[in-house]
């Protein structure tokens, strides 16, 4: 099958990722203006640096050594090497292989010369966070070890900036989470075996990639996380915070069980997601959490399915059931969520708490609970969306003072639901049919131009007649 024409399990993540060019449509008619609030996000998220000209390249291999100067012909041996020695517009470039864990702590770019850390083109590159805690500290045999452990990758405490990190896989193989996956929640007996064993493990509750807050002065700012995988880890995918981060084009699968497994645990402000795949996780694939309340920012273009299980929530000590959304916005203000798909999630598919937000465009299917949820908070904007297939399409909390118009909760016409494909088909009532925003959403999932007929289409996908 094509990916740029289907969306099925295996296609979503490459459509994600593709950026199609635009095409000819059917004219439609015309759609009324948007009334947009008076305080409009300010989501100019970063986009990915190069390193500068002058910046120097170093090489990590699995057959170097950490005595090497770190050049092609001599290699360093440790990822945490290069992380060492790097400093504003270098490059730390890794070949093939597989790699224990590090840490960055207080290493800073500079805007125009970030520090990059990437695998060499075309190397398949692995940080397993069994093979050790950064600095080569061996993980301990016991499995009921409490010790803190710490992730895979750790942007450690204090502050770091102007730096990317890109193309490399990010794993855990300890045999202890897939022993700990053999439990049930649900069930009494194998959940006081979770207490007494796997509770305060600390080999089960490492994340794949944590961005640690710094107690007091700046924050982690101007970090770039592309086209990362993360997946096999016993807690969440991505934890963090900070100012000015963007997620782009990473896949995030296979996290948690029996602890939560967001695919994204995060908040701060000016943030972008991107281009993301987050699916089969156990927990919401997207919780962008009050904490550190996610503002400003742009979460556009992400494909968020079958997340959710029973699983332990660690701040409530207790078991939730049948749980875990797409995109989850929890205490958010200001944000735009645009042009995304979320199906086949345990809770809803997208869920709003904060004021000012703009949901628009999005495609939600087929969720367990329901498709487009505001919780609470003022002047939000829900428009354009279509939510169909779940038990409660849209739901606007009885206190929520939110502006919702051209949503469609009947039936699209998706060119296959059941194959998972969310294009629309010739007659679709979301053609041409939605609300003109204007520069809120210039193009759609695909990178189309919006609009391609005289009409906004309804939706994460503008029609095209031909693709």
């Amino acid at each position: 099958m094509c990916a740029k024409t289907t969306l099925g399990v295996a296609a979503c993540l490459l459509v994600c990722l593709a950026v199609a060019g635009p095409a000819a449509a059917e004219a439609q008619p015309a759609a009324a203006k948007a009334e947009l609030p008076a305080r409009a996000p300010a989501a100019d998220a970063p986009e990915p640096g190069n390193p500068s000209a002058g910046g120097r390249e170093y090489y990590v291999s699995t057959e170097g050594d950490d005595s090497n100067p770190g050049t092609l012909d001599q290699p360093f041996k440790t990822i945490q090497k290069g992380v060492d020695v790097s400093s504003a517009g270098d490059t730390v470039l890794i070949r093939a292989g597989r790699y224990a864990g590090f840490r960055v702590k207080e290493k800073h770019g500079k805007p125009g010369a970030p520090i990059t850390y990437r695998n060499c083109p075309g190397e398949r590159v692995i940080v397993d966070g069994y093979l050790g805690m950064y600095l080569g500290k061996p993980i301990p045999e016991d499995p009921a070890h409490t010790g803190y452990l710490g992730p895979p990758v750790h942007i450690e405490g204090g502050h770091s900036s102007y730096l990317v990190f890109e193309g490399f896989e990010i794993t855990n193989s300890d045999p202890i989470i897939d022993d700990a996956r053999k439990l049930d929640l649900a069930k009494p007996a194998d959940l006081e075996i979770f207490k007494k064993k796997y509770l305060r493990a600390a080999r089960l509750s490492r994340c794949g990639l944590k961005i640690n807050a710094s107690r007091s002065g700046p924050r982690h700012h101007h970090l770039v996380f592309r086209k990362l995988t993360v997946y096999h880890h016993g807690d969440t995918g991505f934890a963090g915070n900070g100012e000015d981060i963007a997620f782009i084009e990473n896949h995030v699968y296979d996290v948690g069980g029996p602890r939560s497994g967001y695919g994204w645990y995060a908040g701060g402000k000016r943030w972008l997601f991107r281009g993301n795949v987050v699916h089969d996780c156990n927990g919401p694939g997207f919780h962008l959490y009050g904490g550190c309340r996610v503002e400003d920012s742009l979460i556009e273009g992400n494909c968020s399915y079958r997340n959710g299980g029973t699983w332990w929530h660690r701040s409530s000590k207790h078991v939730k059931k049948n749980s875990g959304a797409g995109i989850l916005v929890w205490g958010g203000n200001n944000n735009i969520i645009r042009n995304n798909i979320a199906f086949g999630n345990d809770g809803s598919g997208i869920t709003v708490k904060g004021h000012y937000n703009k949901v628009v465009n999005n495609t939600v299917h087929g969720n367990r609970r329901c498709g487009v949820q505001v919780e609470s908070g003022s002047a939000n904007l829900i428009i354009n969306n279509i939510a169909f297939g779940q038990p409660k399409d849209l739901e606007i909390g009885k206190d929520v003072a939110a502006a919702e118009k051209t949503n469609l909760t009947a039936d699209p016409g998706f060119v296959d639901a059941a194959g998972e494909d969310y294009h629309l088909r010739s007659g679709s009532a979301a053609v041409g049919a939605g609300t003109d925003l204007g520069a809120t959403v210039p193009t759609d999932f695909d990178g189309v131009a919006r609009p391609q007929g005289t009409g906004y289409d309804i939706g994460a996908y503008e029609f095209r007649a031909a693709r």
